[in-house]
């Protein structure tokens, strides 16, 4: 449960955002990562200046992704699992790949589908359309066929009649993929604590001090920059955004404990 946060004024100005290139997911994060399932684009009701709040995640290559609107994404093996994670950060047409744990080079090789993807343009398209062995189809989207020799005296098969309407099963026809778009907003009245959704701590998997800081600021609406579990200067921003000067005060295990109390109030 989120509420709105009134916040003192930073003795200096707020570090402005550079314009990113349109990703593959589109401005509105609601085009599918391509080869991705169970996607779904999701907003945060206590957006910053420094972090827009909205994000796309999802399942590519049995690996659970998100997309940030700030150029960065993040890969994990699953939504509740966090043994290894890789981070990416794009800024000005150049990426740079962050490793936590021991990444398999699956996921690695999935990492480069989201650089792409951040890049914009048809890049990521393209690279999941590579073969195994690295190569790509031709581009005029044809592939050339395997030619065997006939022996002269066997007969030319007949060739196939065309599948008519009537024939064309719903089997032969692939669905369309389907997206769904979760906007998360407070709610109007106070529910029951026995009802309520995990919050705080309680939403995030466990991991170090520095890590666990930087996650309660994302649920937070806030951007502490790459999630490698060594907080900086925007994760020092991103608190002061939301505490202002006490922030300057705080430990890692006090900011942990003010973040959970706020995303629990």
């Amino acid at each position: 449960m989120k509420k709105a946060l009134t916040t003192s004024l930073l003795a200096c100005a707020l570090p402005v955002l550079p314009a990113f290139a349109q990703t593959c997911v589109g401005a509105g994060f609601d085009i599918p990562l391509p080869g991705a399932t169970a996607v779904e684009t999701r907003h945060v009701d206590i957006p910053s200046p420094t972090y827009p709040g909205i994000w796309q995640e999802g399942t590519v290559r049995n690996f659970f992704y998100r997309i940030y609107a700030n150029g960065e994404a993040a890969l994990s093996p699953s939504a509740s699992n966090s043994d290894w994670e890789i981070t990416v950060l794009c800024d000005a047409g150049t990426c740079q790949k962050s490793v936590t744990g021991t990444a398999p080079q699956a996921a690695l090789d999935t990492a480069d589908l989201l650089e792409a993807c951040l890049l914009g343009g048809d890049a990521a398209q393209q690279l999941l359309a590579a073969e195994p062995d690295g190569t790509a189809p031709p581009p005029d989207g044809t592939v050339p066929a395997l030619v065997q020799d006939i022996p002269p005296e066997s007969p030319t098969p007949a060739p196939q009649a065309p599948l008519s309407e009537d024939t064309i099963t719903p089997d032969t026809v692939a669905p369309e993929p389907t997206l769904q778009i979760i906007e998360e907003t407070a709610p109007v009245t106070p529910v029951p604590a026995e009802d309520t959704a995990p919050c705080g701590l309680a939403a995030i998997p466990e991991g170090s001090p520095g890590i666990t800081l930087q996650r309660l600021l994302v649920e937070a609406g806030e951007n502490p920059g790459p999630l490698d579990g060594i907080p900086g200067r925007r994760t020092r921003t991103a608190l002061q955004n939301l505490f202002g000067a006490q922030s300057v005060n705080m430990d890692t295990a006090e900011a942990i404990t003010a973040l959970d109390n706020l995303l629990c109030q």
